[in-house]
């Protein structure tokens, strides 16, 4: 079809139910409305948003004959939302919900109560409970099904029995959720205030205060604060000082963009790209899949 020779792609959907030719346009050359999001399983339940397409990268050769790779993608369809979705995005794909309801009124959207309820055991606040199931709601909006989340030991959440990398935020009135193929996953959000102006030190070197555009100066603040928390969910260890062993290398004050930070908590240190946006309410910052994991030479530590 015209539209995929001249993204360079091909593809076709993998269903049990039908064999169908999927004709939309891939959002990274046309804006389709029809986003499409990498994914490494193999295995896929279709459901009423979601279903699979195996893309491969067509060669440079005349003849356009696929390489032979190939990547399981994701890609939403027509329907009723389950939840107010304030946004929606991809690569990666993620997402922000706003919190409107209460926790009952979230526990009614799900279909196995009985998990969900189990998962708010011990959570003795409203908001908590809230915080919650909105995570879970978004998990389920995202990838189509009701798939647990748990967390391991260093209180990092993970889908059950499922290959895929998440990382959850909350902030007062909204839920971010981050899905990603690769492992070093992050995501935070976080209310727009000056809050951040009276505890910049805590978290940030005296080379990074020396960076911040005062213009934009609770903005600016904002973004590194939530790139260190990214990066914090990142690491996935105990103890990291956010001043000393997270760092975010400078860049200008825009209202999105793409910026690089590291992590020198351990022995080999790590760098990563990181993606944000200024939104009219929150700034949020997540980890980006293929900038992530590279080592760090020890005199940029």
């Amino acid at each position: 079809q015209p539209h995929m020779q001249r993204s360079g792609m091909w593809g076709h959907k993998n269903d049990i139910k039908c064999n169908l030719y999927i004709q939309s346009f891939f959002q990274n050359s046309t804006g389709s409305p029809f986003p499409l999001i990498p994914h490494s399983t193999s295995r896929r339940a279709a459901s009423r948003r979601a279903a699979s397409l195996y893309v491969g990268l067509k060669s440079s050769v005349p003849s356009g004959r696929p390489r032979n790779r190939f990547k399981l993608i994701q890609f939403f369809v027509g329907g009723n939302q389950a939840m107010p979705l304030y946004s929606l995005h991809t690569d990666p794909l993620r997402a922000v919900w706003r919190m409107d309801e209460s926790s009952s009124e979230l526990l009614a959207k799900f279909e196995n109560k009985a998990a969900c309820e189990r998962a708010l055991e011990g959570l003795g606040t409203e908001a908590r409970r809230a915080e919650r199931l909105a995570s879970r709601l978004l998990v389920k909006e995202l990838l189509g099904e009701e798939i647990p989340v748990v967390y391991r030991s260093n209180g990092a959440p993970c889908l059950l029995d499922n290959p895929l990398h998440i990382s959850i935020s909350h902030t007062k009135g909204y839920a971010a959720l981050l899905v990603q193929s690769e492992p070093f996953a992050g995501i935070d959000i976080e209310r727009r205030g000056e809050r951040v102006l009276h505890i910049r030190e805590r978290f940030l070197s005296a080379g990074e205060l020396g960076a911040i555009d005062l213009l934009h100066e609770a903005d600016h603040l904002l973004i590194h604060w939530c790139a260190k928390e990214a990066l914090f969910k990142m690491v996935g260890e105990e103890g990291v000082n956010f001043r000393t062993q997270l760092h975010v290398n400078p860049f200008p004050f825009a209202l999105s963009g793409t910026i690089t930070g590291s992590e020198s908590r351990s022995l080999q240190g790590k760098a990563f790209s990181l993606g944000y946006t200024v939104e009219e309410e929150f700034v949020w910052v997540w980890s980006k899949e293929n900038g992530t994991s590279h080592d760090v030479p020890p005199s940029l530590h």
